[in-house]
């Protein structure tokens, strides 16, 4: 027993060990200097500069290089790129994800092998090998999987948000603002991530002189968002043909709303569905568990 419990112990320090960097290399001056400089150069810190910071964990030192190259042979990514730019998250980010669970996959099937094979349960090898395999594959798509639900609650709270900012701006073009600055408005009043990036973008336009629509459909594109990179559409319209863009937005507003009702109570249908099994077996179980004292009674002859 102790022989099993001293194995289990050492298997799970060396884990600990490999993946929370137990022995930190310290980074010498130059690496230091050279970081600094890069991210003086680069702008305002975000994302991007925390992926061009030193790290020595492994998993993360494997992801940046695949995704070094991916990048470099200018591979497109197409829905995978959509769901990290609505997620938030880099590639560096998701390929450290996939090779961090995809090692532990493989590695635990080994170490309840060896486990067992300690305690004297004879097992296998070939056993080990191929839940390896199978569970490392399967950890290395749990991040993608992880990833897409992620990636569809934003974008349904991104057409919400985007059906606000559509009332927003209607109401400040009543308000007698022009469609420039009834935007600029709109999104400065919103307190969430799709807010906070439409208003980066609407500043970054106005600082280099691009028009706002524009920045909009660019960042609508960006993230798939086919209604953000419509409403841009109409307000190019606006600003550009003079065209009466109140009553078309409020329409849009409308339909954005009538479209997510029409989603809530899909949904809703869905999940009744879904429920309906579980609540019939439950419904079995209780009449067994009723039935079952008569009926015991009844085979042994009362």
């Amino acid at each position: 027993m102790s022989a099993v419990l001293l194995s289990a112990l050492g298997i799970g320090v060396g884990i600990l060990g490999v993946f929370a960097n137990v022995r930190r290399r310290t980074p010498s001056l130059d690496a230091v200097l050279s970081g600094l400089r890069a991210d003086s150069h680069a702008g305002p810190p975000g994302r991007g500069s925390e992926a061009r910071r030193p790290t020595w964990r492994m998993d993360r030192r494997v992801g940046a290089r695949v995704a070094a190259e991916v990048r470099r042979r200018d591979m497109q990514l197409g829905e995978l790129g959509l769901r990290l730019a609505i997620a938030d998250m880099s590639l560096d980010e998701l390929l450290a994800q996939c090779v961090l669970c995809g090692t532990v996959g493989t590695v635990l099937p080994a170490a309840a092998w060896a486990v067992m094979t300690v305690g004297g349960v004879k097992v296998p090898f070939i056993m080990p090998v191929w839940a390896g395999v199978l569970v490392g594959v399967v950890g290395c798509l749990v991040p993608v999987a992880i990833l897409a639900a992620e990636a569809k609650r934003r974008r349904r709270h991104a057409k919400a948000v985007i059906c606000s900012f559509l009332d927003l701006v209607v109401l400040s073009l009543a308000g007698g603002m022009g469609i420039e600055s009834a935007l600029l408005a709109a999104a400065q009043l919103g307190q969430n991530e799709i807010s906070r990036r439409m208003w980066t973008s609407l500043c970054s336009s106005r600082e280099t002189g691009e028009a706002p629509w524009e920045a909009l459909g660019r960042l609508g594109r960006a993230l798939g968002l086919d209604e953000l990179s419509e409403l841009a559409a109409a307000a190019g319209l606006a600003g550009t043909e003079g065209a009466k863009i109140r009553s078309t937005l409020a329409a849009r507003a409308a339909t954005l709303r009538r479209h997510q009702l029409a989603e809530a109570e899909a949904e809703a249908n869905s999940v009744s569905e879904r429920l309906f099994l579980p609540g019939t077996l439950l419904l079995v179980g209780f009449l067994l568990f009723i039935g079952y004292p008569a009926f015991s009674r009844i085979a042994s002859g009362f």
